[in-house]
């Protein structure tokens, strides 16, 4: 970037966010010195908004959230707002497509029968959530693992991101970092018919439900939500996640899962749940026997 394009891009941030010029200053300097550069094939958005290469898309957004006191007003006994029922409005205004980011996926039973009357509307719902392998909590994915065959049979999509990326390009995780094989979502996204977006701290399970307080942005975009979308495509590719399908062996005499994915350029299917270790795969299984599910 020319100096003169460092100099937009001061006055950007100045402008936009109101801070002081040589706060503002200070923050361009830095990426100048690379402190916050990432190679041409990882990098995000920021460079580009702050130099006027992309412009800021400007769409109306609504905020939304738990109240404090969610269990009273969950229970009537106190005015007050709760994000769920705040989604569940577009969610059930679909017609065509649901796509979901969510770290953790334990559905409550109005959750799961939201995500069933989406498919009898003949609407795709697609879902993102952490594997095994990219797990940040075993008992999360110990819930999560109660609901995949109710939902494959529903016709729900159903991908599971990989620890390690095939390509980090749309991750938000640099080539260096991803190496490690330490890779899992934390994001929250939901995209209703590719118009409208929410992102926010709402996972797709009971605790967000019924015992945290979230809060988050329902943005009317559908060019965000486009974007995001992409994002969603690119994240679910067999280089960077397990397509979870039913085996359609005639000699199962109950569901099975497999895990479909790409490695080294062959497309590789695992009739066992792909796991860093034996042991972790166990532990997993031990805690699903436990009614936890509530709490998750």
């Amino acid at each position: 970037m020319t100096e003169s394009g460092w100099d937009i891009a001061m006055r950007r941030i100045n402008n936009e966010f109101d801070i002081p010029q040589f706060l503002a200053s200070a923050l361009v300097r830095k990426i100048a010195a690379n402190k916050f550069r990432l190679p041409a094939a990882d990098r995000q958005p920021f460079l580009d908004i702050v130099s006027g290469t992309i412009p800021l898309i400007w769409s109306p957004m609504q905020l939304v959230y738990d109240s404090p006191d969610k269990k009273d007003v969950d229970k009537g006994n106190s005015p007050g707002r709760l994000i769920y029922k705040a989604l569940a409005e577009p969610a059930n205004q679909v017609t065509t497509e649901l796509l979901m980011v969510t770290p953790y996926f334990i559905p409550s039973p109005d959750e799961s029968r939201l995500l069933k009357d989406e498919r009898g509307r003949n609407a795709r719902v697609r879902i993102l959530t952490n594997s095994l392998a990219a797990a940040p909590s075993l008992e999360a994915h110990s819930g999560y693992m109660h609901y995949r065959v109710e939902l494959l049979q529903e016709g729900v999509e159903l991908y599971e991101v990989r620890a390690l990326l095939g390509n980090t390009r749309g991750s938000g995780q640099s080539k260096a970092i991803s190496r490690h094989g330490n890779y899992a979502l934390h994001g929250k996204l939901y995209v209703f018919d590719r118009k409208t977006l929410f992102v926010g701290s709402m996972n797709f399970d009971q605790r967000s439900k019924n015992l945290n307080t979230e809060i988050g942005l329902l943005i009317a975009s559908p060019e965000l939500s486009s974007g995001v979308a992409a994002r969603f495509d690119a994240l679910t590719r067999l280089d960077n996640a397990y397509t979870v399908s039913l085996s359609d062996k005639s000699t199962d005499k109950v569901p099975r899962l497999v895990w479909t994915t790409r490695q080294a350029g062959t497309v590789v299917r695992y009739d066992i749940e792909p796991a860093r270790s034996a042991w972790q795969r166990t532990k997993a299984k031990l805690l699903s026997m436990l009614p936890l599910d509530k709490e998750l």
